[in-house]
């Protein structure tokens, strides 16, 4: 029995439109995406949700309120210790204030990520925080 050993990954991009996902098949297969100067293999998955609607919603999240619960350390250990939701940053800006903190928090994702982390802090800190999605710089 022969084993190849050959280094691979996976990884799975959602989009929040048909159209979107269109777009991104046919410019793959004009230019081909690469990571690292490895080439990919893109296909569409095979399990189809119907489009959710936007309306305002996004990864990115500015929360506003009490410095004491509002500021990166205190919020990235809710997030992940009392509430275990797993996440990637991908930027964060931190604005301190003398009576009000604000976090504008870039997540990797919107569904697993910012909107479990709204969710969360409207269920739990609403009269402490203001939470509101803001526009995502890559859209």
């Amino acid at each position: 029995m022969t084993k190849v050993n050959i280094p691979t990954s996976a990884a799975s991009l959602t989009f929040f439109t048909a159209s979107a996902a269109q777009t991104f098949l046919l410019l793959h297969s004009l230019h081909p995406f690469t990571v690292r100067g490895y080439a990919t293999t893109v296909s569409r998955h095979r399990i189809r949700t119907k489009p959710a609607p936007v309306d305002g919603q996004s990864r990115v999240v500015a929360i506003t309120g009490d410095p004491e619960l509002v500021n990166p350390e205190m919020l990235t250990y809710l997030f992940i210790e009392k509430w275990n939701i797993r996440f990637d940053t991908d930027f964060l800006k931190f604005t301190p204030g003398k009576e009000s903190n604000e976090v504008v928090w870039g997540f990797g994702s919107f569904r697993a990520q910012a909107q479990a982390a709204y969710i969360r802090l409207s269920q739990h800190a609403a009269n402490s925080v203001t939470i509101r999605y803001k526009p995502d710089p890559c859209s």
